[in-house]
C-alpha cells in the first residue's frame, strides 16, 4: 500500500493517463460493436437463406449481438444492476 506522501503523485498519474486510456477503450469497443453488427447481418442472411422466417431470423440475429453492449459488458464484470436503474432487478 502506498504511503500518504505518494498518494498525490499516484492520483496525478491517474488523471494524466485516464483520457488516453478511455479513448483507447472507447475505440476498441466501437470496433468490436461494428464487427458484431457485420456478424449479425451475415448471420441473419444465412438464417433467411436456409428458409427461416425473416422476423424470427431477425430476432435470433439481434440476440446474437446483444452481448456487445456496454450494459451487458458491465453486468458480466459484476457491476451492480442498481446502476442501470432496474431497482435491483436483472
Amino acid at each position: 500500500m502506498p504511503g500518504r506522501e505518494e498518494l498525490p503523485k499516484i492520483i496525478g498519474v491517474l488523471i494524466a493517463k485516464s483520457p488516453k486510456l478511455l479513448l483507447k477503450l472507447s475505440w476498441r469497443y466501437l470496433r468490436m460493436k461494428k464487427q458484431a453488427q457485420r456478424a449479425e447481418r451475415t448471420f441473419r442472411r444465412q438464417l433467411e437463406a436456409s428458409g427461416m422466417d425473416p422476423e424470427v431470423a431477425a430476432q435470433f440475429a439481434e440476440r446474437y449481438t446483444s452481448t456487445v453492449s456496454i450494459r451487458h459488458l458491465l453486468k458480466e464484470t459484476g457491476i451492480p444492476s442498481r446502476i442501470f436503474g432496474n431497482n435491483g432487478k436483472d
